[in-house]
């Protein structure tokens, strides 16, 4: 790679890559949980998914960190506590 020649100047070559991290950003999510029936709602984790699909989730206290194949993986797994939670998507599908 160091024989190539550069791409484009300076300025150019930001811009080029900037666009790439915003075309390839890791989508947020959140995982939400409901008391009640309707009653009230706070969020459970916050999440990134990946463009090849995995995922990392943070609970909202930081008490629990973990990696998933998917955010419906980890949104299956942690409904089997018995809570009642929904995967909410906070950013658009990248690009990548």
């Amino acid at each position: 790679m160091g024989d190539s020649p550069p791409l484009g100047s300076p300025e150019e070559f930001h811009l080029m890559l900037a666009e790439m991290v915003d075309e390839c950003a890791p989508r947020r999510f959140a995982i939400c949980e409901e008391y009640g029936d309707r009653a009230d709602g706070g969020i459970f984790a916050w999440g990134l998914a990946f463009p090849d699909g995995r995922a990392l989730v943070c609970g909202e206290d930081s008490a629990f960190t973990g990696r998933f194949r998917s955010p419906d993986t980890a949104l299956r797994i942690f409904s089997r506590t018995g809570r009642r939670l929904r995967l909410l998507w906070i950013d658009a599908p990248s690009q990548c």
